[in-house]
């Protein structure tokens, strides 16, 4: 039988849950860092309602009220979230297959969009393998995991996506840090590291792509340069520049003329400029059985249904046949964007540091109240300390209009 200890007149060890919830967020408050959830109630790109009952960052207007705002926030870069071959594909794979995989990929949740999938990904990218994830945070995680452990060590930019980050700590190996997008100081780091290293470990360079938050774009020749150098291997998160860059929209390994090699790992998803959701890891050879048989994030979750695989293979599809339309009206708009405001792009990605929270937060009403806009304030944590500012997403589907108002704004704002 469970023995209760006696009731106690002594102070309580800890608050309830709902104390110290209420005083987490009232901190957060404090400090202009908590937030809510903006609801969306229709979409049609590149426009976007945001509901009425709203508490957001800069969700709906002050008495209330919702707003159909011109969406640069989110990262629908060829705008494939409306294209009718995608809505088709899922609405095919809901009746063949019904709204559920109902199992995860081990028991009986591989279907066959599944599978068709991801040969269709080998084709497309010349990776020997590739293995479908429900999102880019669970490839990251599990990917690392998968790779890593406690005697290891995982070389990071410091501007990595968090989901890399968790990815290390859930690992156990070593993670050390570099200045973002500097390679003089990762050299230093794994010249010094070296002297040290024991036979049989592990090591492991990583970045992403294009920065989600500042628009950079990492300099991944450089990168694989340093990995041979010191026989590690190079993990890329592409999950920003699938679609985007690249011949046939491969992403910026392709475009900076990298090639699949023993020691290259990609990570893409589905989820932006490729207008569906879910994830993709390309590897080489045997890389996809190793992952059936030891990432946790692929082997404990229940599979994409198959009307999302079926959109994903219909994006690759459009992609792989013929991005030029779409990838070249977005460059022309990231193009429209340097001339107008005196910027140097490198992707669809514009940051405006803005420094503190409060003006961040004052930004992003701004452009929704005056310019009808849904602009989103960044703050710590995702960013730093005195980072915090606003984040803008280019899509091909804006129009000149969209992109004059949109420059109005950041020059009121930079």
């Amino acid at each position: 039988m469970t023995r209760v200890p006696e009731t106690s007149t002594s102070p309580p060890m800890q608050p309830s849950m709902a104390d110290f919830a209420a005083e987490q967020l009232a901190q957060l408050a404090r400090c202009h860092r908590d937030r809510s959830l903006r609801v969306i109630t229709s979409l049609e790109v590149p426009y976007i309602e945001v509901g009425s009952g709203n508490s957001g960052d800069s969700a709906g207007t002050s008495d209330g009220q919702a707003m159909r705002l011109v969406d640069f926030a989110s990262n629908d870069y060829l705008g494939f979230s409306a294209h009718p071959a995608l809505a088709t594909a899922a609405r095919t794979g809901i009746e063949a297959y019904g709204t559920s995989s109902r199992a995860s990929r081990l028991i009986c949740g591989t279907l066959e969009p599944h599978y068709r999938l991801e040969q269709e990904l080998v084709s497309w990218s010349g990776f020997p393998s590739a293995t479908v994830f429900n999102s880019g945070y669970d490839a990251n995680l599990g990917v690392l995991s998968a790779l890593l452990g406690r005697h290891d060590v995982l070389f990071m930019d410091k501007q990595c996506h968090a989901s890399l980050v968790d990815g290390a700590r859930m690992s156990g190996c070593t993670l050390k840090r570099y200045g973002h997008g500097n390679l003089d100081q990762l050299s230093a780091m794994l010249d010094a590291a070296q002297r040290t290293r024991q036979p049989g470990q592990k090591w492991v360079l990583c970045t992403d792509s294009l920065f989600s938050m500042s628009g950079h774009c990492a300099d991944l020749p450089a990168l694989q340069t340093l990995a041979e150098a010191y026989d590690a291997w190079l993990l890329l998160d592409e999950a920003h520049s699938v679609g985007v860059y690249g011949p046939k929209g491969r992403g910026l390994w392709a475009a900076q003329g990298l090639v699949p090699s023993n020691n290259l790992v990609v990570m893409g998803t589905f989820s932006k400029a490729l207008g569906s959701s879910g994830a993709f890891v390309l590897g080489p050879a045997g890389f996809d059985r190793y992952l059936i048989n030891t990432c946790r994030s692929l082997i404990y979750t229940t599979a994409l249904p198959a009307s999302v695989v079926a959109a994903c293979r219909a994006a690759v599809a459009l992609v792989a046949a013929d991005p030029a339309v779409r990838q070249t009206r977005l460059w022309d708009n990231i193009e429209t964007l340097n001339q107008r405001c005196g910027l140097d792009l490198a992707g669809p990605i514009v940051y405006l540091n803005l420094g503190d929270e409060a003006s961040a937060l004052a930004a992003a009403k701004a452009a929704v109240e005056t310019y009808g806009l849904l602009v989103v304030a960044i703050r710590p944590p995702t960013v730093p300390d005195d980072g915090a500012g606003c984040r803008v997403a280019l899509s091909a589907m804006h129009e000149a209009n969209h992109l004059e108002t949109l420059a109005q704004f950041m020059t009121a704002y930079q």
